[in-house]
């Protein structure tokens, strides 16, 4: 199951943080690892448009992750960048979160770009985006997941209502090390909104409107 999909998992695993976060747009970084903070997650970096955050946790050496809130119709990117230099196996959740978006709001078609750039034979990097409409941090519902086991990239497309707003959008790296490695890996959210029926209905009259024109044209040169 996914993990932004759970209500709730073991403190080993981690939790969600529920708490609602503040209405204004911030860019968060959590971490997770079990053993560590007793499994919760801790935030180690915020701000409005851009945060950074590089350094040790649990058997993990961060080198550098880093979230944008991106240019539009881009909503959310991330870049994450981990190593262990230890032979102790472990898995590190890397949480993103951008609360406070009020726009696109209503229906909307997300495309989330999941990407593996670098990964170390035998660790495992499993990728999810979701949304929140209630604008909660590190929650939500999930879009897409995907798990990589090398170098790879996958575009996928999904559907979401997240109101009028305020409301989150959340990205997950799941890295599961056996060893001694590192991992590059990079996710985008981007959304656009769903056309109401009367926008198809326009669109698809002129569809029919130019095949009408060109069928008219080869009438007329006959």
């Amino acid at each position: 199951m996914s993990a932004i999909r759970k209500a709730a998992v073991s403190a080993a695993l981690g939790a969600f943080v529920l708490a609602a976060a503040p209405a204004s747009a911030t860019v968060y970084i959590g971490l997770q690892e079990a053993g560590v903070n007793s499994g919760n997650i801790t935030t180690v970096a915020s701000d409005p448009s851009t945060a950074v955050f590089a350094g040790s946790y649990g058997t993990f050496t961060v080198n550098s992750i880093t979230a944008d809130d991106g240019i539009s119709p881009l909503l959310l990117g991330s870049v994450s960048y981990n190593k262990v230099s230890t032979s102790t196996p472990g898995t590190l959740y890397v949480w993103i979160t951008e609360t406070g978006l009020t726009s696109p709001v209503g229906d909307l078609k997300f495309t989330s770009g999941l990407t593996e750039n670098f990964l170390t034979k035998g660790w495992t990097v499993t990728e999810e985006t979701g949304y929140d409409p209630a604008n909660h941090l590190y929650a939500g519902t999930l879009l897409d997941a995907h798990a990589f086991t090398g170098i790879d990239a996958k575009t996928l497309y999904n559907l979401g209502n997240v109101g009028s707003g305020p409301y989150s959008l959340t990205e997950l790296y799941e890295i599961t090390a056996l060893g001694k490695g590192s991992a590059l890996s990079t996710i985008t959210v981007q959304a656009d909104p769903v056309p109401e029926p009367a926008t198809w209905t326009l669109m698809l009259m002129g569809m029919l409107g130019l095949g009408a024109m060109a069928r008219q044209r080869k009438t007329v040169k006959a």
